[in-house]
C-alpha cells in the first residue's frame, strides 16, 4: 500500500514560537508537522467535550456575537468570553437570542481554555460558509 501523499506548506510563526518548537522537537520542521496535523483531533474533541452544554438560543448568540470577531492565535480561547461579556454587559445583546445570562455566562467561563478555542473556531468557520441560512443546523451539531 502506498504512503499518503503528504503536501509541503509554509507557515510563518513567530521567533517566539519558533525557538518553543525547537526547544522541544528534534526539529523546527517535525514539531511544526507534528501541530499542524495533530490539530483536526484536537480540535474535534474539544469541541466534541462542548457538545449539550449550551442551549439553541445560546449557541445562536455565540454565533452572533463571534461574526464580527478576528481571531488572533496569540489570544487562542480567550476571545469567546471575552466579547459574551462585552456583549452581555455593554450591549445586553443576549436579551436579542433570549438567553439568561446569569445561566449562561458562568457556563463560557467554566470552558477550559481547548474547548472554548474550539467554539472560537466553529463560530469561525460557519461565518466562512457561503450560505448563512443553515444557522440552526451548525447549532445543532452542539445540542
Amino acid at each position: 500500500m502506498d504512503k499518503p501523499r503528504k503536501h509541503t506548506v509554509s507557515p510563518r510563526i513567530s521567533t517566539k514560537t519558533k525557538e518553543f518548537y525547537e526547544s522541544r522537537f528534534d526539529s523546527l520542521n517535525s514539531g511544526v508537522t507534528y501541530a499542524i496535523e495533530s490539530f483536526p483531533t484536537l480540535f474535534r474533541s474539544s469541541l466534541h467535550e462542548t457538545k449539550g452544554k449550551f442551549k439553541s438560543n445560546e449557541l445562536m448568540f455565540i454565533l452572533d456575537v463571534m461574526s464580527s470577531t478576528t481571531i488572533n492565535p496569540e489570544l487562542i480561547g480567550q476571545h469567546l468570553s471575552y466579547n459574551l461579556a462585552d456583549a452581555i454587559h455593554f450591549d445586553q445583546h443576549h436579551t436579542k437570542w433570549g438567553v439568561d445570562a446569569d445561566a449562561f455566562y458562568p457556563k463560557v467561563v467554566a470552558l477550559t481554555r481547548a474547548q472554548a478555542a474550539a467554539i472560537e473556531l466553529w463560530a469561525y468557520f460557519y461565518h466562512m460558509i457561503d450560505n448563512q441560512d443553515l444557522l440552526e443546523h451548525w447549532c445543532h451539531t452542539l445540542l
